[in-house]
């Protein structure tokens, strides 16, 4: 999908799915959320993301990210 859409493109089409996707689910399981795409769009590269992007990565993220963010 990067090679198709770019990376950017493709952060924005998984993080919009109406369900998250299976990495998702594991690297959250894995207390690794830094890693997903939703990570990506609300904390390292919100420039590069509409707000309604950024707003479903974040309202995806809250309850498994700790309350300081980090």
């Amino acid at each position: 999908m990067i090679d198709k859409h770019g990376a950017a493109e493709t952060v924005r089409r998984m993080v919009c799915k109406k369900e998250p996707s299976d990495g998702f689910h594991e690297l959250v399981s894995a207390g690794d959320y830094r890693n997903t795409f939703e990570y990506v769009a609300s904390v390292e590269f919100p420039e590069l993301f509409d707000d309604e992007t950024i707003e479903r990565a974040r309202e995806r993220l809250a309850p498994f990210v700790p309350a300081n963010g980090t």
